[in-house]
Formats: structure tokens, C-alpha cells, sequence
């Protein structure tokens, strides 16, 4: 199934959305890898951001998903 994320880069500047397999085995990689491209830039954290808190693997963004 495919989920849409919304993206921005630090500065808030530019917003993009990556759309991913929730079936992906390596979620959280391919989601900053297609982030990054899409942001041009050089990525490798993903924040929450309500409160800044680090998102680290696939089973927090299937999570967050699932919430919202």
C-alpha cells in the first residue's frame, strides 16, 4: 500500500511529499534517500514536527501512519 508523507527541509523553505510502500522492508532508508533527493540535499534524520522528536526506523513511521 502506498502512504504520502509530508517533507520539509530545516529551514522550512521547501515542502515535498514522498509517497512509499508500507510493505518496504527498508522504509525508514528509502524515506530519507527519496526525501533528500527531493530536497536536494544531503539527509540522513527525520524529525517529528509537533515536538522535534527523532524518528530512527520503519516500525515509528508505520506507526505514525497508522495515527494520522
Amino acid at each position: 500500500m502506498s502512504v504520502p508523507f509530508k517533507v520539509w527541509n530545516i529551514t522550512r523553505q521547501k515542502k515535498v511529499f514522498v509517497v512509499l510502500n508500507s510493505d518496504d522492508q527498508q522504509l525508514y532508508v528509502n524515506f530519507v534517500l527519496k526525501a533528500s533527493e527531493k530536497l536536494e540535499l544531503d539527509g540522513s534524520t527525520l524529525v517529528l514536527e509537533s515536538d522535534g522528536t527523532i524518528i530512527d526506523d520503519d516500525d515509528v513511521l508505520r506507526h505514525l501512519k497508522k495515527k494520522h
